[in-house]
């Protein structure tokens, strides 16, 4: 069984400088956890779940950080809503992050031929959960999911 025979052949794909707020809805919205970045019809790059929460993590990471040590012995309620409101400044700067920013840029990719063994052992071996598939001339022709692979195994 090769990559065709699993892939899904319609790709939700996002734009390079779509925000991290539009990427979290669309992924909500079609119920998926990650997707290629496209420019010019090529592949240029991935993201998952896993890069958004990245985002928000170092977000917070850098804000919480601040707030700790801007906080003194004892805190004021005055004190503790300022640091809070810019908690909620820097979720919503995430918000607007570009995701060429997040990307992970160096996505790998996949023929319709590659055999499903060989797909399983890629994704294990980066990591990944998706494989964008392209022919020849680069250009998107579906993706496969951990979870194609495993509806290929019940299927036999």
């Amino acid at each position: 069984m090769k990559a065709r025979d699993i892939m899904s052949k319609e790709v939700i794909t996002l734009n390079p400088d779509d925000t991290a707020a539009l990427v979290a809805e669309k992924f909500l919205k079609n119920n998926i956890n990650g997707a290629p970045v496209m420019d010019d019809e090529k592949v240029v790059g991935f993201v998952s779940e896993k890069n958004l929460v990245n985002l928000i993590s170092e977000i917070f990471e850098s804000s919480i950080g601040t707030l700790a040590s801007a906080l003194p012995p004892i805190i004021s309620d005055r004190l503790l809503k300022i640091e809070v409101d810019e908690l909620f400044r820097d979720f919503e700067r995430a918000q607007k992050v570009k995701i060429k920013e997040i990307m992970t840029k160096k996505s790998i990719t996949i023929l319709p031929e590659t055999l499903i063994e060989k797909v399983a052992e890629i994704m294990c071996e980066k990591d990944v959960n998706h494989l964008p598939v392209v022919d020849e001339d680069g250009k998107l022709v579906g993706i496969v999911a951990r979870e194609d692979i495993i509806h290929a195994i019940t299927k036999g």
